[in-house]
């Protein structure tokens, strides 16, 4: 969804969009991937992500960047809440090794973060509003 918005935002053809959108849709439905790829602008294309399952992780912002980056955000830390929060019953389940390594790019971001905002001198209350919990 995130890689249609971008395609939009930056006016890409709706066939070479058709060719970025996987097979598996996830619990987007058919009409509403459709709607996307072929809305004019990205506007249009953002009315229908609101009609969608994922439609909790978009906010209105002041540009199209802020608002993918906001929702980019939001999946990543949905993703790093539920590997958190999972209890893997095996521990030679593929779950395990996943959510160790959700969990350790977690980590990398937030050193990053830390390390850029430092060097940058940024306000340690931007620098936190950036790292993920």
């Amino acid at each position: 969804m995130l890689t249609l918005l971008r395609g939009k935002n930056i006016n890409y053809d709706a066939n070479w969009l058709r060719l970025a959108v996987p097979s598996n849709n996830f619990f987007l439905d058919k009409e509403i991937v459709e709607a996307i790829v072929t809305a004019p602008n990205f506007e249009s294309a953002l009315k229908a992500v609101f009609e969608s399952h994922y439609a909790e992780f978009f906010a209105k912002a002041q540009s199209p960047e802020e608002i993918i980056a906001n929702a980019e955000k939001s999946f990543k830390k949905s993703i790093l809440h539920h590997a958190k929060s999972s209890r893997i019953p095996e521990n030679f389940n593929i779950g395990a090794p996943l959510a160790f390594m959700i969990q350790k790019e977690a980590e990398v971001h937030n050193l990053t973060a830390l390390s850029t905002g430092v060097e940058a001198e940024i306000k340690p209350e931007d620098i936190q509003h950036q790292l993920l919990p």
